[in-house]
């Protein structure tokens, strides 16, 4: 089970803040921070769960562009709307794997083991 504790989430449209991110190797799970657990991983800043079929360099390229180079967030908003145009965000039984991308002017991808 992986556990995930960000401080902003982007994940099927929504926009979260402090989130619980739990993927049990089939269904992710969002919750409101409660309690953080032994096993819970920190990522300070905002972490889109986009899916892993989908996702390839242009997407980083395209979102590190939005990004200016102080590591300013653009617009939610147009970032959400460029997502989900592009049917990137991770679906719950979609038959792929998500992945965790933190964003910034250099965009990480979170590895789950």
């Amino acid at each position: 089970m992986f556990r995930l504790l960000t401080t902003e989430l982007l994940w099927d449209g929504n926009i979260a803040g402090c989130s619980i991110v739990i993927y049990d190797g089939e269904t992710i799970i969002v919750k409101s921070f409660e309690k953080e657990l032994h096993s819970t991983i920190f990522v300070p800043g905002p972490v889109a769960v986009l899916d892993s079929l989908k996702f390839d360099e242009f997407v980083i390229d395209d979102i590190e562009m939005m990004i200016d180079a102080s590591g300013g967030m653009p617009d939610r908003k147009r970032l959400d709307d460029y997502i989900k145009s592009s049917s990137l965000y991770y679906r719950n039984a979609s038959g792929s794997e998500p992945i965790f991308l933190k964003l910034g002017c250099r965009c990480q991808i979170i590895p789950m083991s």
